[in-house]
C-alpha cells in the first residue's frame, strides 16, 4: 500500500470517526434533554406534592391555633365559674354562722326566759304553799 492510498484510508476513516463523534454528540445532547426534562417533570411533581403538604399544614396549624383559643377561652370561663361559686360559698358559709350565731342566741334567750319561768313558777308555787 502506497502512502497515497494509507493516506486516503485514513481520511476516510477520520471521516467516519468524526461521524461517530457527531452522531454521539446528538445523541449525548438528545440523552441529556431528555434527563433534563424528566427531571424538570420530577421537580414539579415534587413542587406541587409539596405545596399541597403546606397547605394542609397550614390549614392544620390555623385549626390548631383555633382550638387553642377555644381550649383558653373556657379555661378562663371555668375560673370565673369556680371564682364564683367560691364566693357564692363563702357567702353561703357566712351566712350559715350568722344563722347559727342567731340560733345559739335564741337558744340562749329561750334558756333564760326558761330559767325566768322556772323561777316565777317557784315563786307562785311557794306563795300558793304559804296560802
Amino acid at each position: 500500500m502506497d502512502s497515497d492510498e494509507k493516506l486516503k484510508e485514513l481520511t476516510a476513516q477520520k471521516k467516519q470517526l468524526e461521524s461517530q463523534v457527531d452522531e454521539l454528540r446528538a445523541s449525548s445532547v438528545e440523552v441529556q434533554n431528555d434527563t433534563n426534562q424528566q427531571l424538570a417533570q420530577a421537580v414539579t411533581k415534587h413542587e406541587a406534592a409539596l405545596a399541597k403538604l403546606q397547605t394542609e399544614f397550614d390549614a392544620t396549624v390555623r385549626q390548631k391555633d383555633a382550638d387553642v383559643q377555644q381550649l383558653n377561652a373556657n379555661m378562663e370561663n371555668l375560673h370565673n365559674t369556680v371564682n364564683q361559686l367560691r364566693g357564692e360559698l363563702e357567702k353561703a358559709h357566712s351566712e350559715a354562722d350568722d344563722a347559727q350565731a342567731r340560733a345559739s342566741r335564741a337558744v340562749e334567750e329561750a334558756d333564760e326566759a326558761t330559767a325566768a319561768a322556772r323561777a316565777e313558777v317557784e315563786q307562785i308555787q311557794k306563795k300558793l304553799v304559804r296560802t
